[in-house]
This record gives C-alpha cells, sequence and structure tokens, in this order.
C-alpha cells in the first residue's frame, strides 16, 4: 500500500534539525528543521517526533492518530517482540496471552492487553495488519507499539530517517491504524498503582505485625492499622484479580511482586495478630523474672542507650538496648526484671525487660 500524502494538510515549522529532511523529501513535503514534523497519511494524522537529549537526537516517536477515536483512550494494547521469559510466564501459568491463531505471528510477537480479548483479535485480524506489525517491531530500536482507543504510537531508538526507512515504516504504521482501536471497555492498566498500595500495606503490616511480637503495645488500633492496611490493597488488587479470574490476555508478570507483597502482607498480619491475641485473651497469671546483665555493649552517644546482654534463671540469654542518660549506671551485676505468662493459646509470651531501678 502506498502513502497517500495531502500536501495542503502538512505543518512545517523551523528549527536547527535536519534528520526528518530525507523522510520529508520523500513525502514530498516542506521540511524547514523543526523537532517534529506533522502530515495527513491516508486520512489519518501522523506525527513524526525527534527524540532529543541535551541537544542530541537519540530516536523518532511516531505518532497515528485513529480514525474514529474511542472515550476509552486509557485501554491499551501493547505489542512488543515475545522473548524467553514471556515463553516461560506463559508455560508456568504467570502470564495470560490472547492468541490470534497465526502461529508465526503468535510465536513472535507477545500481547499485552488490557482490551477485552474480542476486540483485540479484531484489530489483529488482517494478516496484512499482523504482518505489519511484525514488519514495525523487527525494525532496528522499536520498543515496541502500543494501540489505545485514540492513537498508535512506537518509539525508535535509532535514527530510522538516516538510513530512509522510515516512509516504509510509516507505510506499516498507517495500515495498522486503519484497523482502529480498542472499541470495548477492558480492565485499565492499575499496575503502579497495585504495588504502591501492596507495598503501602506490607508496611503497615510489618509495622503492626513489629509491635505485637516485640511486646510493645498490645493496643486494639494496631490491629485496626494491620486490617486497614489489607483492605487496601485487596481493593487495589482487584483489578488484576478480575484479569485472571476472566481469562483476558495481559503480562500477569508485572503483578508478580504485587502478589509476593501482598502475601507477605498476610503472613506478617497472622503472625501479629496471632501473638496479639495470644497475650491480649491470656488469663493466666505473670510470672516474675529476675536476670542479671552479664555483658555491657558501647554506648550510644547519639541515643543516650546502651546495648546490654542478660543472663536469665532458666539458661536463656537476651540482648537488649537501655536508655542510659546517666552514662555509666548500666553495669554489669544490674538486674532486669521481667514477666511472662502462659498465653491465651499456650504460647508464652514475655514483657520487655527492665533494668531494676533504672
Amino acid at each position: 500500500m502506498g502513502l497517500r500524502v495531502r500536501p495542503d494538510e502538512y505543518e512545517a515549522k523551523k528549527g536547527p534539525y535536519t534528520e526528518l529532511a530525507l523522510t520529508a523529501l520523500q513525502l514530498e513535503v516542506p521540511y524547514r528543521g523543526a523537532t517534529e514534523l506533522k502530515v495527513l497519511l491516508n486520512g489519518l494524522p501522523v506525527t513524526l517526533a525527534l527524540e532529543i537529549n541535551s541537544g542530541t537526537v537519540v530516536g523518532l516517536k511516531v505518532t497515528v492518530t485513529l480514525e474514529r477515536a474511542n472515550a476509552e483512550a486509557g485501554i491499551a494494547i501493547m505489542l512488543r517482540p515475545e522473548v524467553s521469559t514471556d515463553r516461560d510466564g506463559k508455560a508456568r501459568g504467570i502470564n495470560v496471552e490472547v492468541q490470534t491463531g497465526d502461529t508465526a505471528f503468535d510465536d513472535a510477537v507477545y500481547i499485552d492487553s488490557d482490551a477485552s480479548d474480542a476486540d483485540t483479535r479484531r484489530i489483529l485480524a488482517k494478516p496484512g495488519v499482523r504482518a505489519a506489525v511484525m514488519g514495525v517491531l523487527t525494525t532496528a530500536g522499536c520498543d515496541g507499539l502500543k494501540i489505545t482507543g485514540a492513537e498508535l504510537t512506537t518509539s525508535f531508538k535509532t535514527p530510522i530517517f538516516d538510513r530512509g526507512v522510515a516512509v516504509p515504516v510509516l507505510n506499516q504504521l498507517v495500515l495498522i491504524a486503519s484497523s482502529g482501536g480498542p472499541r470495548i471497555k477492558g480492565v485499565t492498566r492499575h499496575g503502579h498503582r497495585v504495588q504502591l498500595l501492596s507495598f503501602l500495606g506490607v508496611v503497615a503490616s510489618a509495622v503492626f505485625a513489629f509491635q505485637c511480637l516485640t511486646g510493645w503495645d498490645y493496643s486494639w488500633a494496631l490491629v485496626l492499622i494491620g486490617a486497614a492496611s489489607q483492605f487496601v490493597t485487596a481493593i487495589a488488587l482487584r483489578p488484576a484479580l478480575i484479569r485472571l479470574m476472566a481469562g483476558d490476555s495481559g503480562s500477569y508478570a508485572r503483578y508478580r511482586s504485587t502478589f509476593a507483597m501482598q502475601a507477605i502482607a498476610w503472613l506478617l498480619f497472622g503472625a501479629g495478630g496471632a501473638v496479639y491475641l495470644n497475650a491480649k485473651l491470656d488469663r493466666s497469671t505473670p510470672t516474675q523474672q529476675v536476670g542479671k546483665v552479664w555483658s555491657v555493649g558501647t554506648f550510644d552517644d547519639e541515643n543516650n542507650s546502651v546495648s546490654v546482654d542478660v543472663a536469665w534463671p532458666d539458661d536463656t540469654y537476651s540482648s537488649m538496648s537501655v536508655r542510659d542518660t546517666m552514662r555509666g549506671s548500666i553495669a554489669v551485676g544490674r538486674e532486669v526484671t521481667r514477666w511472662q505468662s502462659r498465653g491465651a493459646f499456650r504460647f508464652k509470651w514475655s514483657t520487655l525487660p527492665q533494668v531494676t531501678g533504672h
């Protein structure tokens, strides 16, 4: 398919760059050194924009505006070369990818789609479109294709305009864009938000579990914090879970860290909750234990504290940090007191040791 350029609908601006001059010459449109070239190709607006770093041209971004823009422009279909990690992920059930039925295409191209499988197949239904996709992706420096309801975009990290191959690539991009974008609402991309909320949930659960496990505090507020963190992460994971249950395509590899963090959060929350309830519901009579400091570490000037090792009557040992505002008042042989209780679940728990008279 040859490109049909309407010379009355291009846009040429002035600038110091010459990289797009050959492409403009091949398209038979004026070019005056600008960082981008806008032209109407086969009825579709196309923008070629130079990617510049510190005044040096490092690549080219091409954007093709679709003929019928869709309000659901946030839905994206990502197309990129399939690599070994993709195949491994599919074999292990981590990734679920829509298949077009074209074996050569399915083996060469990985489809990461937020649109429904039916809509993705519709866009890639024509053999010519699939061939064009493979042609673009095999062009040196291409970092993949992105199709939304409004536009098709791709970038090249090598100067394809210097080799005179920009026009053939544009030919392929316009052909792909002629199939339109996703029209059916899918599950939108929430990857970064999911991972952030899950990370915050892990942090909250870790704080809660640490407080319970160390016996610093047995407040119901900690339970509420832990429960709230799990509720937030559960809501954040809902888009991923919907896609998994519905079987829609997508690269679930990007959710692996999210699921891992969520699993850690649940383990921390469960451990902290069990220890908390073990102490909170305990009705046994606490027993007092008196140990002795048998080793004193280096004084911490910044925190006015010193690390000590304590020996207990039951032949157990523990280390603790003690605030020592008088500097040197904690000495070997000083008595240390703690209280132990049997626990509601028969799991012994102890309060933090306290240096007697300190």
